[in-house]
Formats: C-alpha cells, structure tokens, sequence
C-alpha cells in the first residue's frame, strides 16, 4: 500500500469519526398544563443542581402569572407520554373574594387541551376567574361591622319628591330579608311611584 493510500484511508477515519459526534439528549423539559413541551435541555451533571433551578426559576415565574395554566419541571430523557401525566383540577373561582363557583376535580389530562376551552367560555358566563393546575387564593372574608339599624335599614322613597312613604330598620338579618321582600313587592305594586332604598340609612 503507497502513502496516498494510506493518507486517503486515515482522512476517512478522521471524518467518519467527526460525523458521529453524539447529540446531547434532552433530559429536562417543561410541560403546560396541556401536557405540551414548551422548552427542553440537556443538563450537565457538574452544573445540574444551578442549570435546573434556572428552569424551576422560570416555572415559577410564568406560574404565578398565570391563573389557567401552569408549568411543570420534569427532569429525565424520556418524554412522559400524556397518559401517563397526572390528571388536573380546575376552578372557576369569584374574582374579589376567590370564593369557588364550580370545580373539576381528577381530568384526564389527556382532555385539558380541548376541556379548557370550554371551561374559559364557562368562567365568562360565571364571571370568574379560571384556574388549572392551581388552587384559588383562600376566600376574602369581609367584616361588615355596622350596626345593625344601617346594615338592616328600609326605605320605601317616593320618586317624584324623594320623601319617605314607609321605613324600618328590623333587628336581624331574618327579618330584614323577610321584609325586604315584601318591600320589593309593594315598589311593583305602586307602578313605579317609588323605589326601595335597602342596606343603608336613606339620607
């Protein structure tokens, strides 16, 4: 065998041995609450422990800017099929005081893609606010500490002068809502002479 033999046969070693380079492999990757990759890496072992906080920093972030869908860190080479993924609890919940409207509870995640649709028409209609993957805040509970003569208060007010025709001031919250309603019934019975001032004292 002459040196160009040699030569050319050492040059295809060279490129053969740089054409199979292996590709690093994903083995962290975040998931949306429809199960759908939106970012994956290869973390080093010498840098893993900062490389995966980097992830875990962004998830939390884009977390707590969503209500209706959240990011999940998962960390391993294989892709974890959808059927395999945890299922989700929604809610749509009241926008001031977080109270819960309606839940579902244990979805297929497999669903949220094309259940979440219907589930964000749903919080429109309910006028709340919708959450996946994520609980409401704790309810707001508002402390009404007026007296009871205002928080009670009735008034039954003529329309054409604003003079009062009819006023109570009951002493609890039954009898209030008792009479109220019949306070209600007699503003449709005088055919819209007067109107119903209720819950707060008539100035």
């Amino acid at each position: 065998m002459n040196r160009k033999s040699i030569i050319m046969i050492l040059l295809a070693v060279v490129l053969a041995s740089c054409s199979q380079v292996p590709m690093d492999v994903p083995n962290v990757r975040l998931y949306n609450s429809a199960w759908e990759i939106v970012q994956e890496g290869t973390v080093a072992r010498s840098k893993a422990v900062t490389t995966i906080q980097s992830y875990a920093d962004y998830a939390e972030e884009y977390n707590l800017a969503h209500t209706d869908d959240q990011l999940f860190v998962i960390e391993g080479e294989e892709i974890v099929p959808i059927e395999e993924a945890p299922p989700a609890d929604a809610y749509i919940a009241a926008p001031d005081t977080h109270d819960i409207i309606k839940e579902y509870l244990d979805w297929p995640r497999s669903d949220i893609a094309d259940r979440r649709e219907i589930w964000r028409i749903q919080a429109i209609a309910d006028g709340g606010v919708l959450y996946v993957d994520r609980v409401p805040p704790p309810p707001v509970v508002i402390i009404d500490d007026r007296p009871a003569y205002e928080e009670y208060a009735l008034y039954l007010v003529y329309v054409f002068d604003g003079s009062i025709k009819y006023e109570e001031h009951p002493a609890t919250e039954e009898e209030y809502l008792s009479r109220k309603a019949i306070y209600e019934l007699q503003v449709m019975a005088d055919g819209g002479t007067t109107y119903l001032v209720a819950g707060m004292l008539y100035p």
